[in-house]
């Protein structure tokens, strides 16, 4: 297993907010970036200076080389965020839905496979 060095986070509200929280917690030499698809603060005041990186393009993201990803933006982004992080071979965590249709994800299932990117959904069961 390699280290966990770099983690990108995709989002930037609550749900982003308490992965970073964790992320933290569980591997606190980690470096955390950000990626900032507008430029605006994080919805999650708590997120303003939780990151070592933000970065304004997935391009910048990618080179970034990172180890892991969490996909916690809008529903309606999950499937883009996870098949570029797919295309780019890394690990992902995103939160459900995976996607808000179902055209294109028998593609994103092969990529997954042939590529061996381990990709976990997570759910909140409500209440905890």
């Amino acid at each position: 297993m390699t280290r966990l060095e770099r983690m990108l986070i995709v989002g930037s509200g609550s749900i982003a907010a308490r992965h970073v929280r964790l992320s933290r917690e569980l591997f606190p030499g980690v470096s955390l970036a950000r990626l900032r698809r507008e430029f605006r603060p994080p919805a999650e005041p708590s997120l303003a200076d939780a990151f070592n990186e933000v970065f304004d393009s997935w391009d910048e993201a990618l080179n970034w080389n990172p180890d892991a990803a969490i996909v916690a933006n809008a529903a309606s982004a999950h499937y883009d965020a996870l098949t570029r992080l797919v295309k780019a071979r890394v690990p992902s965590l995103v939160e459900k839905p995976l996607a808000i249709a179902t055209e294109g994800l028998d593609q994103l299932a092969r990529e997954v496979t042939v590529g061996e990117v381990p990709v976990l959904v997570g759910y909140q069961l409500r209440y905890h």
